[in-house]
């Protein structure tokens, strides 16, 4: 009797490791998919008639089939400050234009695999899945050896209400790189269309 009841315990006990693993599952399933750059690109962009030297972080909506919203992007310069017993770090905030956009849209099936099927090619279908923002400050001057830039992101799945936090660190000044994001589903920076512009990073 008390094998019979030790065995039922048991498969009791395997049988609810396996039901909480599936429903972590699909919680993990359907939160939203985010992909941020994990270089920031350099350029100079026309604001009210003036040319502008900005720097500007892409992010992309990778689910195929919901949407996400209620979208906020914050970015801070980090310091790490010595402590008595440690170090601690400092944020301030970084000015992002754009940061409270509301909603992204579902990942357009077409552009799968950009990269590899279109390479550099003009897209012909919606981007609204993806979305830049960009700041004027000196990006590059802030880095140094004891301090890196962080953009956070926070959104919500369109179905399930469920909110997902992405973080992305850029430790030195390679990852800032003169030149424009490619539309769509890619992260890719290539030179500027306007030649006559310089940047000094």
């Amino acid at each position: 009797m008390s094998t019979l009841l030790a065995n039922n315990i048991i498969q009791g006990i395997i049988s609810g490791v396996i039901a909480s693993s599936i429903f972590l599952f699909i919680l993990f399933l359907l939160k939203p998919r985010i992909v941020i750059s994990d270089k920031i690109a350099s350029q100079y962009v026309e604001i009210n008639g003036k040319d502008l030297h900005v720097y500007l972080f892409k992010i992309i909506n990778k689910s195929l089939f919901f949407k996400i919203y209620d979208l906020k992007v914050n970015a801070f310069i980090c310091e790490s400050v010595p402590n008595v017993n440690g170090t601690d770090v400092r944020y301030k905030d970084i000015d992002l234009i754009g940061c409270d956009q509301w909603v992204l849209n579902k990942l357009n099936f077409k552009h799968i695999l950009q990269n590899i099927r279109k390479g550099d090619k003009t897209l012909q279908s919606r981007c609204d899945y993806a979305a830049q923002f960009f700041s004027s400050d000196n990006l590059a001057n802030l880095l140094h050896n004891n301090s890196y830039i962080s953009i956070q992101v926070l959104a919500k799945h369109s179905l399930t209400g469920f909110s997902r936090v992405r973080i992305m660190k850029y430790h030195h000044p390679s990852k800032i790189v003169k030149g424009c994001f490619l539309s769509g589903n890619s992260c890719k920076i290539v030179p500027s269309p306007n030649k006559n512009k310089t940047i000094s990073n």
